[in-house]
């Protein structure tokens, strides 16, 4: 309970959205036998030494976007110290399920395990680092492979039911697909009918903007509950509570219910649609709401929160709806722009794939 009530004021306080990546290697035995792909992502985690120097950090994007330099040996000794790293990463893309949660269940989003995303992102440079070297070593089979293990490790990272965690498989995806797409000049017919095939079950399984917006939705509701249930604790010590409880709960509910037509209404409509018209209209709202809020800062937001929860203050609750949603909406139209045109990528690549 005690657990319950620090998360829970997370939002009645000041509403800072972070995890605690604490118990994070527990329950690794059950889960390794169950086959969990993230498993095997946390222990490469553990096994990576990944370069702290700026300039070899910027050597290793360039080697990627480039291709392999004259004087990139140190990234050689890169690859060599994270060998062990990348052999584990290997091991977990052999799984179809990928759970960072390790199999736990949680009542509300914000408890749960989202993944180490700077690290992730840094194993994925990994990959396509090797990528790039086993092309400098004309070793063309191991590249394109490799290429295609970064989808597969984007496409596990997306099963996570946050807009996060997909915004990161669209990095790896964006930072893969030019590679995959340059290797063409160098397939053959086995490669062409290979990346053909794991391009057409690729396109299959890859999430969908509707997906991103039903996770927004769920994780909205989630934090409205944290925030219902937290009100349902306040003892009844006199009927004027009772019902300003009742009163409290059903403006907050009934501001959301409203917010969810509304605002994720509009927003499912522009994502379908793709149309500049209806993104205006998304624009437009999230403008309004923030006017609705903008003479307030951080820490009065929290505060707002906090008086209207613990003072049943009625008149608040449609504000502190208001305040969830507008502090938790990312950027949906960059978003859905990267994913469609990732999208354009990977059709191309497989049209092209079928032709050479």
């Amino acid at each position: 309970m005690k657990k319950k009530e620090n998360l829970v004021g997370i939002v009645g306080g000041i509403f800072i959205l972070f995890l605690i990546l604490e118990g994070r290697f527990s329950n690794l035995a059950a889960e390794e036998k169950e086959g969990n792909a993230a498993i095997h992502y946390l222990k490469a985690i553990k096994l990576m030494d990944y370069p702290v120097s700026i300039k070899r950090r910027f050597e290793i994007q360039e080697a990627i976007k480039k291709g392999w330099f004259a004087e990139a040996k140190e990234l050689e000794k890169i690859l060599q110290k994270n060998e062990k790293a990348l052999n584990e990463l290997k091991k977990g893309l052999e799984y179809k399920r990928c759970d960072f949660n390790l199999g736990k269940k949680y009542k509300y989003s914000l408890e749960k395990n989202l993944p180490p995303f700077l690290e992730i992102f840094n194993l994925s440079n990994l990959l396509l680092l090797k990528g790039r070297y086993y092309e400098k070593e004309a070793e063309n089979k191991k590249a394109l492979d490799t290429y295609l293990s970064s989808l597969t490790f984007a496409y596990h990272i997306s099963l996570s039911n946050d807009t996060p965690s997909k915004t990161l498989a669209l990095t790896i995806e964006e930072n893969a697909l030019p590679l995959l797409k340059n290797y063409l000049n160098l397939a053959d017919k086995e490669d062409c009918l290979k990346i053909s095939a794991f391009i057409k079950d690729f396109l299959n399984k890859h999430f969908s903007m509707e997906e991103v917006i039903k996770g927004e939705k769920d994780f909205f509701i989630s934090n409205l509950q944290m925030i219902v249930d937290k009100v349902k604790t306040i003892k009844e010590i006199q009927d004027e509570i009772k019902r300003k409880k009742k009163k409290f709960i059903q403006k907050l509910v009934e501001e959301g219910n409203r917010l969810l037509d509304d605002y994720y209404g509009a927003l499912t409509k522009a994502v379908e649609s793709n149309e500049d018209e209806d993104w205006q209209v998304v624009e437009d709202k999230s403008l309004k709401l923030r006017e609705n809020i903008k003479y307030l800062n951080r820490e009065s937001l929290g505060k707002t929160i906090k008086e209207g929860t613990e003072k049943l203050d009625e008149n608040l609750a449609p504000k502190i709806a208001e305040i969830v949603l507008i502090m938790n909406i990312p950027d949906i139209r960059r978003i859905s722009d990267r994913y469609y045109s990732v999208l354009r990528s990977l059709e191309d690549i497989l049209k092209k794939s079928k032709h050479n």
